[in-house]
């Protein structure tokens, strides 16, 4: 809660500023910018104006009404975050008429957004059987799934009873990354992974110092926040 208000804080007043709308003046830098301070304010400060904004144009954008821009890219990519099953079933529905090579690759790379748990167990099932999918998409999705901490147990969990159809859609060096993908910053599950991932029957050639360095960094990771999240609280209470 404290963040959230901090970042609202922060962005709030840059939204009534520069407004919710794209412009036919915008410059290239604006273009960029408004939708990355919109979307970032509907995740991290669950801003209802900004998520408001962001559904609408998730909506105009899928009735045709609105083309692709900087701002629908951001949107479709956003919504995800806060809402459910019928969004999946939306965007999977036009994944499987989308004709723009890109456009379809924005909307795979959405499906990393959800993190409602039901949802994401669909997703995932979606990734491992959904035939028009490539493995360079899926790895991808997954990349940016693992990075879901409160739900970074179930994925681990999924990673690991999925492992032998995984090897068979990825490549070595994909899977050579797996096992710092589903780390974090935590020292919580880093022997549980190292040892699942560095068995001989699951040995990758270079996963060996790749599952070292991953490990190494991770628990720094998890000392600097154990040793700095009091101060990052009293700096969030007082500002």
């Amino acid at each position: 809660p404290q963040f959230a208000v901090f970042v609202d804080d922060l962005l709030s007043p840059v939204v009534q500023r520069i407004g919710t709308t794209p412009l036919p003046d915008d410059s290239n830098a604006m273009a960029s910018l408004r939708p990355r301070i919109l979307t970032n304010l509907a995740i991290y400060a669950e801003n209802d104006d900004a998520r408001e904004t962001v559904e609408e144009t998730v909506t105009s954008y899928l009735a045709g009404e609105t083309p692709m821009s900087d701002s629908v890219e951001r949107a479709l990519l956003t919504l995800p975050r806060w809402s459910g099953e019928d969004l999946f079933e939306t965007y999977k529905k036009r994944i499987a008429v989308e004709k723009s090579p890109g456009v379809r690759r924005t909307l795979v790379s959405s499906l990393a957004g959800f993190r409602e748990p039901e949802v994401v167990n669909q997703v995932l099932d979606y990734v491992l059987n959904g035939e028009e999918l490539r493995a360079g998409v899926v790895s991808r999705v997954l990349a940016v799934l693992f990075q879901a901490e409160a739900i970074n147990t179930m994925l681990v969990d999924w990673a690991m009873q999925n492992d032998a159809i995984l090897r068979e859609m990825l490549t070595e060096s994909e899977m050579v990354r797996m096992p710092g993908r589903l780390m974090l910053c935590s020292a919580e599950n880093v022997a549980a992974i190292s040892e699942f991932y560095l068995a001989p029957e699951r040995f990758v050639g270079g996963i060996e110092n790749e599952v070292a360095e991953e490990a190494a960094e991770k628990r720094s990771c998890a000392a600097f926040r154990a040793r700095e999240i009091d101060s990052v609280r009293e700096y969030l209470s007082a500002s």
